[in-house]
């Protein structure tokens, strides 16, 4: 396991390399933004918004483009960006796991500025789903990081809106293949490689666990979408620090008071600050990388923070913990298992190369084999 020697994230998170420096490709991605064309991307957004609006009028649609909304930090930036740009918008949000009342405010706050439209999950199914997933590929997320794709393009596909949009183009952001870094749209192909599937297929979940298409049809790409799905930040530079004090001044988007669990930043995952926590922890386990790992890094690649001062920060934030007993209670309840289950579930999945630890109790913190980064 090494560390980049620029931010704080370690060879072990998925499709992030190291160069013979050691340094990560998501810090080498964020020096190569600043020889860019912006001006020439600028250009190419503006075709892409006249050539939806041409679209939605032929086609008859209301919207000319459909904005993939949490009511996050995000989301908010990229409704505000498409308004700004002159696109009638419609908001459609997959309902997060656990829906916590920061995230419901901040979604209610979008409808100020553009309709908005959730769906709403089955529940029996979605947990079901959720039970399986935590068990095989350690992260009971998988079907809301499936439903936040199908449900915004099958929403596109049905009321024939022409163009869909999305946040950061995560392998550019985040360190990933060079071959997706490059502008491209997000399509069937790149959900079923980037997605977070983590192994785990749809039709995976009608032959091995006797679920019916009809259940699982919401979790299907739609054949022959015509939509352009689309990265907003292969547009325009993406800056998540930035944009989040954007939207709180200019859009009414709240922050929380605190951080949640496992994190440094009070702007994020509000919408779901219970599954969204085990969700981490489990890449905490897997990978060595908490959710502060990641955030601090993107603080130093964007210069909001020096790197000198990020190990501190991390110390200080005290990351390398299980969730405590009271978000664990409304993780069980919420998912339909009890707390020894999903302790044993978590459990499996501690890399035995990087922590010490085999056993996990309510807030225990975790005991490293290596440096929790490069100092």
């Amino acid at each position: 396991m090494n560390w980049c020697r620029t931010c704080l994230m370690p060879s072990t998170r998925p499709d992030l390399h190291m160069d013979q420096d050691g340094t990560c490709d998501a810090c080498a991605s964020a020096k190569r933004k600043h020889s860019v064309n912006w001006q020439g991307r600028r250009a190419a957004w503006k075709e892409l918004c006249a050539e939806a609006k041409s679209r939605s009028r032929a086609e008859g649609s209301p919207y000319d483009c459909i904005a993939a909304v949490s009511g996050g930090k995000d989301s908010t930036f990229i409704v505000h960006t498409a308004l700004l740009s002159g696109l009638h918008v419609l908001g459609v949000c997959f309902e997060p796991s656990q829906p916590t009342q920061p995230g419901i405010d901040n979604l209610a706050n979008l409808s100020r500025f553009c309709d908005v439209i959730q769906v709403r999950k089955n529940c029996e199914v979605y947990n079901r789903i959720r039970r399986i997933a935590l068990r095989e590929v350690g992260d009971a997320e998988w079907p809301n990081h499936v439903g936040i794709f199908t449900s915004v393009i099958r929403e596109a596909d049905l009321r024939r809106i022409p163009l869909v949009l999305w946040g950061e183009n995560p392998q550019a952001e985040y360190g990933g293949p060079d071959q997706a870094k490059d502008p491209k749209p997000l399509d069937r192909a790149w959900l079923e490689e980037y997605g977070g599937l983590l192994g785990m297929r749809v039709r995976d979940l009608i032959d091995e666990h006797g679920f019916t298409e009809d259940e699982l049809r919401p979790y299907e790409w739609p054949n022959d979408c015509n939509a352009q799905s689309v990265f907003l930040g292969d547009y325009m530079p993406w800056d998540s620090v930035a944009q989040a004090r954007l939207v709180r001044d200019q859009c009414k988007f709240r922050w929380a008071d605190a951080p949640p669990f496992g994190s440094a930043w009070p702007y994020e995952n509000l919408d779901d600050s219970i599954a969204v926590v085990f969700h981490d922890f489990l890449a905490l386990a897997k990978f060595g990388y908490s959710r502060a790992h990641a955030q601090l890094s993107i603080e130093v690649r964007h210069g909001h923070r020096s790197r000198e001062s990020a190990p501190a920060e991390l110390t200080r934030l005290d990351v390398d913990r299980y969730p405590p007993e009271e978000i664990e209670a409304a993780f069980c309840d919420g998912i339909g298992l009890g707390p020894d289950e999903v302790r044993a579930a978590c459990a499996a999945f501690l890399n035995q190369s990087i922590w010490t630890d085999t056993v996990l109790t309510p807030g225990c913190r975790l005991t490293r084999k290596v440096a929790p980064c490069a100092t």
